[in-house]
């Protein structure tokens, strides 16, 4: 992921918001996404929440505009490496395709916690851990995620804490980790008192 391949920039002040944000090279030769984050609520009497900044790759296509997905089906971790500055970010992976329908906000997401200060760090998460999310809501059936599906990687950053905000990205890829066989970190067993869940599903 380098400034070239990346471009697909979002925060609040698209959506009628204050916050604004950069993706550049950083003195080091590294990719930086840097910018303001602003909690501020515009006066418009409709927008409750306010306050967020996004990065992601370009999705790519294939022939005939079809969609690309990465095929990480071999590989039980994301692996990164960062410097941030001590917030607590999420990684986004998208797994929606180009159809209009309930699905168009459906993403995966985890915690990305950063250390602050001057030195790099290697950030192993397993695809285990990665959970559904609607439009930044936790979903309630939650299931493993389909990692030849992905379209997209991203990095958000929501924390409410309104001011300057930077992550330097080094390496973004994946690994597999032969001791890990955990296929999802989340429960998926049916219950007949869940509104969430029908017979025949986990």
């Amino acid at each position: 992921m380098t400034p070239s391949m990346t471009r697909s920039l979002l925060t609040r002040s698209v959506r009628l918001g204050y916050s604004r944000c950069d993706w550049t090279v950083s003195p080091t030769g590294r990719a930086q996404f840097s910018g303001y984050l602003d909690t501020k609520l515009p006066l418009d009497g409709q927008i409750a929440r306010a306050g967020f900044a996004f990065v992601g790759c370009e999705k790519h296509r294939r022939s005939f505009y079809r969609q690309h997905y990465f095929n990480w089906d071999s590989f039980t971790h994301l692996l990164v490496r960062c410097r941030g500055d001590g917030r607590n970010w999420f990684i986004i992976l998208n797994v929606s395709d180009d159809n209009m329908d309930i699905t168009w906000f459906d993403r995966y997401q985890y915690v990305l916690y950063t250390h602050g200060g001057p030195y790099w760090q290697w950030c192993k998460i397993p695809f285990s851990r990665f959970y559904l999310q609607n439009r930044g809501y936790a979903q309630e059936k939650q299931d493993s995620l389909p990692k030849n599906s992905v379209s997209q990687i991203g990095f958000l950053l929501a924390d409410q804490n309104t001011g300057p905000f930077s992550l330097e990205i080094d390496y973004v890829g994946a690994m597999q980790d032969d001791a890990w066989t955990d296929e999802t970190a989340y429960e998926k067993y049916w219950h007949k008192e869940n509104p969430h869940h029908s017979p025949g599903t986990t």
